[in-house]
């Protein structure tokens, strides 16, 4: 009497079946990670000879013509563990972040930039509502105050390079010029 059960997909039991531990080899990893080499060291404006040095110099020696090899040759050349974990190093990106195929790499940084750029919007927004109530108050004080006009003048004693409030419409721009030795303010 024999006993038998399925496990994945592979069937265990007496008799000829022999079990397969082991998942089959995934090429599409290798390619993935010989893909994003690639990427890498082009993102770097490294040659092979380059990336090779690199390499090297921190402590994993291998040639220029292994590491095209490893991304174009036919079949790729295998990679081991000392050489990913050095390629993470020199690369600067953590080993299983090299695992991720380029194109879902530029995925998640186009989504990072997007949240940051979404972060720094909603501050740009923040400071903009502040700004405006800034200006609104010190436009309300020059008109009815219009003699302090010369502190706008002293804070402002030059263009500024960026935009400046008009502060209610009395004052854009500040430019040093010789007037008789006073500010000439640009409305």
């Amino acid at each position: 009497m024999s006993s038998e059960c399925e496990y994945g997909r592979f069937r265990l039991g007496t008799g000829d079946d022999v079990p397969r531990p082991h998942r089959p080899r995934s090429i599409a990893s290798e390619d993935h990670l010989a893909r994003r080499i690639a990427y890498e060291r082009e993102r770097h404006g490294w040659s092979y000879a380059g990336l090779a040095q690199r390499l090297t110099a921190v402590g994993c020696a291998i040639d220029g013509s292994a590491l095209y090899k490893i991304e174009k040759g036919s079949p790729r050349r295998r990679i081991s563990v000392d050489e990913l974990v050095a390629l993470s190093d020199v690369f600067g990106v953590p080993v299983a972040e090299l695992l991720v195929p380029p194109e879902l790499h530029a995925e998640r940084r186009v989504l990072e930039a997007l949240e940051e750029y979404r972060r720094l919007a909603s501050q740009m927004t923040e400071l903009d509502a502040r700004i405006s109530a800034i200006v609104a108050e010190v436009s309300d004080l020059l008109s009815q105050h219009p003699d302090a006009e010369r502190i706008v003048r002293e804070v402002f004693p030059e263009e500024v390079p960026v935009p400046v409030p008009t502060f209610g419409g009395l004052v854009k721009t500040y430019r040093m010029e010789e007037h008789g030795g006073e500010h000439q303010a640009q409305t």
